[in-house]
C-alpha cells in the first residue's frame, strides 16, 4: 500500500520534432520496447505519481493513445497537443491535470532510463523546497567563449552540474512564477529561478539519457544490456 502523499500529477513532455534524432525517437527499441513506453512506465510504477498526462505532436496523439491502452497504463489521464515550444507544450499539459494536485513532476519523454527511485528523491527534494530537479556533476572542464569563439572565462567545475528530468514543484509556486515571469525557458526549473526562489539539486543518474542523436541510442543499447546483466546476475545469487 503507497505511503500518504501530496497529490502529484505528472507531465511527460514528447512534442519534440525528433530533427536531429533523423527518425522518431520515441519509437526508438529500448530492450524491444519503445522508448515512451518506458518512460511512461516508470511513472506508472511510481507510488508517489497519481497521474499522467502526456504532451506530443497532434499526429501522434491516436497512434500513442493505442500504445497507452495496449501496455494497460492506468494513470493516463489524457494524451494533448503540444505547443511551438518547451514551456508551451508543457502548459497545455498542466492545464489538464485534476483540481486537486498539489506537486508536478516534468519528464522528457525521451528519457527512458528514469526509475521510479529517482522520481520519488526528486518529488521529496520538491516537497522540502519547492522546487526540485535530477542533475549530474560536470566531469570535462566548461569554458565559456563569445561569438568568435574566444575564451572568456573558465568557470570552476565544482559548481557546475548537467540537468535532467524529472523536475519537481510545488504546482502553486509553478503557476506563480509563469505568471510572474513569462517567457519561453529551456527547462522548467527557468520560471522558477526567474521569480527568485531556490531550486534544490537532487543527484541524478548518469543513464538517464535524453535521446537526441543517434549515437544516443548506442549508448542506450549498452545501458540497457548492462543492466539486464545486473538483473541476471541477482536473479542467479
Amino acid at each position: 500500500m503507497s505511503q500518504p502523499h501530496p497529490y502529484t500529477a505528472a507531465v511527460i513532455a514528447a512534442a519534440g520534432s525528433s530533427r536531429r534524432m533523423g527518425g522518431d525517437k520515441l519509437k526508438a527499441p529500448i530492450g524491444g520496447r519503445p522508448a515512451i513506453v518506458r518512460t511512461l512506465a516508470a511513472f506508472e510504477e511510481c507510488e508517489r505519481i497519481d497521474e499522467i498526462v502526456l504532451t506530443t505532436r497532434r499526429e501522434r496523439i491516436s497512434e500513442l493513445a493505442e500504445l497507452v491502452q495496449k501496455n494497460g497504463f492506468g494513470k493516463i489521464r489524457e494524451i494533448v497537443a503540444g505547443g511551438e515550444t518547451r514551456t508551451a507544450s508543457v502548459q497545455n499539459g498542466v492545464s489538464k491535470i485534476s483540481e486537486q494536485t498539489e506537486m508536478l513532476c516534468v519528464h522528457d519523454g525521451a528519457r527512458p532510463f528514469v526509475t521510479p527511485e529517482l522520481i520519488e528523491r526528486v518529488l521529496e527534494g520538491a516537497v522540502r523546497c519547492g522546487a526540485a530537479t535530477a542533475a549530474v556533476r560536470v566531469k570535462n572542464t566548461i569554458k565559456s567563449a563569445d561569438e568568435n569563439g574566444r575564451v572568456l572565462s573558465t568557470p570552476p567545475r565544482e559548481t557546475l552540474w548537467e540537468i535532467q528530468t524529472p523536475q519537481c514543484f510545488s504546482l502553486q509556486l509553478y503557476r506563480a512564477a509563469l505568471a510572474a515571469c513569462p517567457g519561453n525557458y529551456t527547462d522548467d526549473c527557468g520560471p522558477i529561478e526567474a521569480y527568485g526562489r531556490p531550486v534544490l539539486l537532487i543527484e541524478g543518474d548518469r543513464r538517464n539519457i535524453k535521446l537526441t542523436t543517434p549515437e544516443d541510442l548506442l549508448i542506450a543499447k549498452i545501458f540497457w544490456e548492462t543492466r539486464e546483466q545486473a538483473h541476471a546476475n541477482r536473479t542467479r545469487i
